[in-house]
């Protein structure tokens, strides 16, 4: 279950009298999309169904699976034997019910005998939706996440050159499915009443929330980074940052400080290497706050326009009437930025 979106399902083709029938294995989301599409015939339906669902497979498993079918990770075969994604709006309306229905309720757990100082809503357990939607963050990012971002790619007669350790594409494939599910949770904010249990659990939901965000973002970064040319960013990083540039990890990238400040060298090395090449600063800073704006804030790019003014300074000379004027620019924007 845990690599079910990491990998193709295992086929199996068996020679038999009259040809060579294929075998599928099933994964969880296509059992429960299948489930969600053709009810029992007994009495309870629908309703029995996700009863045993839940009883085999836990409640967090269940939001996980439905969470998953939800957005579009569903799969079935057609009559022509072909595999195909599910997008049948019952079933995705009844997924979608299932992750509301079937959330669970976070718990408060106060115990001032252990701890009188904690605040109430540190007390707070988080509800089974919650739970399911963290398994179905992991689930998505598992195969990435403690690998390296570049490897170095030695060729016979080549220096050598700074290649992806993941495919692009798959990070691409990576970054659609968590776009997928932050539309679904943005379309389906349920209201959040404001007592200390359901305050705990907004503000855990919320923060999930903002790692699809971020985890999103980096993966932008990444496919920045192998666009432009990986070996002329690194060589304008001191020794260490290009040390640490070698061996930085997605998951350092997506929620590390270091790797955040790591980003931060490599965004400036990016930025500095356009201008050297003639490009104006304000369509590069434009181009990565575009692609991925929290590696790239308004306020560093007030700090790029005034380094380039210095730069402008320098070579038109600093006593010169030319080079006075882009330094007293220079200051105003770093005075306009000097607590970034």
């Amino acid at each position: 279950m845990a690599a079910q979106f990491d990998r193709p399902s295992a086929e199996i083709a068996i020679m038999v009298a009259d040809g060579v029938p294929t075998i599928r294995r099933r994964r969880l989301v296509g059992v429960f999309a299948s489930m969600m599409r053709y009810a029992s015939m007994d009495e309870e339906g629908h309703d029995g169904d996700m009863k045993r669902f839940v009883r085999t497979c836990g409640r967090s498993e269940t939001v996980a699976t439905a969470l998953a079918v939800a957005c579009g990770q569903g799969i079935d075969v057609t009559s022509e034997s072909r595999v195909t994604a599910i997008t049948d709006p019952d079933v995705v309306e009844g997924t979608r019910k299932a992750f509301i229905d079937h959330r669970g309720k976070p718990e408060y757990n106060a115990n001032p005998v252990v701890d009188r100082d904690a605040e109430p809503i540190d007390s707070v357990r988080p509800s089974p939706r919650h739970e399911g939607l963290a398994l179905y963050i992991s689930q998505l990012v598992r195969s990435i996440w403690t690998t390296c971002i570049m490897r170095v790619e030695i060729n016979p007669g080549l220096p050598p050159t700074l290649a992806p350790t993941i495919e692009l594409e798959k990070l691409r494939g990576v970054q659609r499915n968590l776009n997928t599910l932050s539309d679904f949770l943005n379309r389906n904010k349920p209201f959040i009443e404001e007592e200390i249990a359901l305050h705990g659990e907004h503000r855990a939901m919320n923060s999930l929330a903002q790692l699809i965000n971020s985890i999103g973002e980096g993966i932008s970064f990444v496919l920045v980074l192998f666009d432009e040319r990986l070996e002329d960013i690194l060589a304008v990083l001191r020794e260490e940052s290009r040390r640490k540039g070698r061996d930085l990890t997605f998951e350092q990238l997506f929620i590390s400080a270091p790797g955040r400040e790591l980003a931060k060298e490599l965004v400036k090395a990016i930025v500095n290497r356009n201008i050297a090449n003639g490009s104006n600063v304000d369509s590069v800073a434009e181009a990565l706050r575009r692609r991925c704006g929290s590696f790239c804030s308004a306020d560093d790019v007030v700090i790029f326009k005034a380094q380039e003014q210095v730069k402008r300074a320098s070579e038109a000379g600093g006593q010169s009437e030319t080079g006075r004027v882009l330094l007293n620019e220079s200051q105003r924007l770093f005075q306009k930025v000097a607590g970034a």
